[in-house]
């Protein structure tokens, strides 16, 4: 799909949800993995 497809909506939340991952991987890591 192409960038101008992507809602901003979707794409602040795509980003949010991977920064908490990214956190979230870090603190923990094998949970992250697993």
């Amino acid at each position: 799909f192409p960038p101008l497809m992507i809602d901003p909506v979707d794409f602040a939340r795509l980003y949010q949800a991977r920064m908490a991952q990214a956190q979230q991987d870090q603190a923990t890591g094998e949970v992250g993995k697993a």
